[in-house]
């Protein structure tokens, strides 16, 4: 009983705000000892004897622990949210230009690609170049090796949503060479982590 007491005022103690309080509850509570004459064995206290004689590990600290384990299933969202917002999907030049007009009117939109885009070196149409005129004549020998002048996307792009709606990359235009800014968002999003963390652990400790 005098110990149980002692142990109650001891929790008590921690419980204050005041830092020269907390300073004197440290110094009496790791030196707490209870001699033969009060029936209670020498040891120190330490927190795992305190928690033991309030009943141990009981509902409350699962509830606690599990306040404290739900922000973390979720948090690993946030840490790969990055990759599906700035996905960058397939993408090609906007020909638009090139049909002044209606040159393309009566074409399929293969024809129109293969005289307004060159192909790179696995077959497929450039992402970030086009030709400065169409050439007509790749109609009838589509050879690869032909050399046109060519220029960088002139009026936008056009992307494939067939994956993903819309992204950073698709509504900014994050392409070609301005590629490099999505890697940018989740340097700023992690930088805003660290700042948060700093912060977040000085607040937590007042």
């Amino acid at each position: 009983m005098i110990r149980k007491r002692r142990l109650q005022t001891c929790i008590k103690c921690w419980s204050r705000k005041h830092n020269e309080s907390r300073a004197l509850c440290r110094e009496k509570c790791s030196t707490l000892r209870l001699d033969s004459a009060s029936g209670l064995s020498s040891v120190k206290m330490k927190f795992e004897n305190i928690l033991e004689e309030i009943d141990g590990f009981g509902p409350y600290q699962i509830f606690i622990l599990v306040l404290l384990c739900a922000p973390r299933i979720v948090l690993p969202c946030h840490y790969l949210l990055n990759n599906f917002i700035a996905a960058l999907p397939p993408h090609r030049c906007d020909i638009s230009t090139l049909d002044d007009g209606g040159l393309f009117r009566n074409w399929t939109q293969q024809q129109r690609l293969t005289v307004s885009l060159p192909l790179g070196e696995d077959g497929s149409f450039r992402s970030c170049e086009m030709f400065a005129e169409p050439q007509f004549q790749l109609l009838v020998n589509g050879s690869k090796d032909f050399n046109a002048t060519t220029v960088p996307c002139q009026s936008g792009w056009v992307y494939d949503n067939s994956t993903f709606t819309s992204t950073l990359a698709t509504e900014w235009d994050l392409v070609c060479d301005r590629k490099s800014l999505t890697q940018t968002t989740s340097s700023v999003f992690f930088f805003g982590v660290l700042i948060g963390s700093i912060a977040s652990g000085f607040l937590s400790d007042r």
